[in-house]
């Protein structure tokens, strides 16, 4: 597991991606900004603390990460940035199965990605995908990048990273695979309900967001 983590992170090193870390249990006010809180069924576990307040397992950061970033950008010198964190995911799965293939608890490699436009985020996009490439290379895994739908994380592109298996429970030519990564172009989908602008000539843009991710254990079963 650990030198896996640590080729992955090799790889998002050498195209300048920083390393944070963020909680597990969020405020239910951030996803309700975005309405996956809504949006979301009973896969996105809901709990209540002590004082009857709504909180949310983390199943995925975009919310969280994009609460961080309001803080910290304001200026084209803030841009662009590239984070990234290795962090249990919670998701209430209806049937876990496959021994790491599909589970309640698991960890996962997930980079967020902040540009000034969309040509912008097309160049990080790709080098993210080069450098997810470079990983599976190096894990002598046959990973092929397939389009696929941006479903609850939004945006106007993502591609699934698949490996052929009679094990997988996806298909995007008929042949089974496991989908071992994801990557978005998120537009503004985050950037918009949390505010999240630079300034440029005087004038305030919003800044537009990627989401990027590898399932580890999956790619230990793989």
């Amino acid at each position: 597991f650990k030198n896996i983590e640590n080729v992955i992170r090799d790889e998002l090193d050498k195209i300048g991606a920083q390393e944070v870390s963020m909680p597990i249990i969020h405020p239910a006010d951030i996803w309700k900004k975005t309405g996956r809180w809504h949006e979301i069924g009973k896969e996105l576990w809901r709990i209540k603390n002590r004082e009857n307040q709504d909180f949310v397992l983390a199943m995925t950061h975009e919310e969280a990460i994009a609460e961080v970033a309001r803080h910290y950008i304001s200026s084209l010198n803030d841009l662009p940035a590239l984070v990234n964190q290795f962090q249990i995911k919670i998701r209430d799965e209806e049937r876990p199965r496959g021994g790491l293939l599909r589970l309640r608890e698991f960890v996962m490699q997930d980079a967020y990605s902040f540009d000034r436009g969309e040509k912008e985020l097309d160049a990080t996009y790709k080098k993210v995908v080069r450098a997810y490439q470079n990983i599976f290379k190096r894990l002598e895994i046959d990973a092929v990048a397939v389009k696929a739908d941006s479903g609850i994380m939004g945006g106007s592109v993502s591609h699934e990273f698949m490996v052929l298996s009679v094990a997988g429970e996806d298909n995007l030519n008929g042949q089974k695979a496991i989908e071992l990564g994801h990557t978005f172009k998120l537009g503004y989908k985050y950037s918009k309900p949390f505010n999240i602008y630079f300034e440029q000539s005087g004038k305030k843009e919003l800044v537009i967001m990627g989401s990027y991710g590898i399932g580890l254990d999956r790619l230990i079963a793989a």
